[in-house]
């Protein structure tokens, strides 16, 4: 995602005009474009106007970011004991009926 998203973005907006801020903003899912960008953006002389939509952009990458990452990290919460075969914490949470066991065998 460092290197290979600018790359790939240079190559599939290829033809956009270059005063065209949409490949700058979809390129700043990369870290490292997305620092550059931003310092860029606001010291950026010839494009006063850039700031807004650069910042935006950053703040739109950083939501996405965190949403992804609270969602692994909720599903990992969920089943992380039930793929390692631990016995839950909490009381009833999970029981298996007592009595024989119904495997086919």
């Amino acid at each position: 995602m460092s290197l290979g998203w600018p790359v790939l973005i240079f190559f599939l907006f290829a033809d956009a005009p270059r005063d065209d801020w949409l490949p700058y903003w979809v390129m700043m899912g990369s870290p490292v474009a997305s620092m550059t960008l931003l310092t860029l953006g606001s010291i950026a002389p010839d494009a006063p106007d850039a700031w807004p939509g650069v910042a935006f952009a950053a703040l739109c990458w950083t939501a996405l970011y965190a949403a992804a990452a609270g969602t692994l990290f909720g599903l990992t919460l969920l089943t992380f004991d039930g793929c390692l075969g631990r016995i839950p914490e909490v009381p009833g949470w999970f029981r298996r009926p007592i009595g024989p066991s119904r495997a086919p065998w």
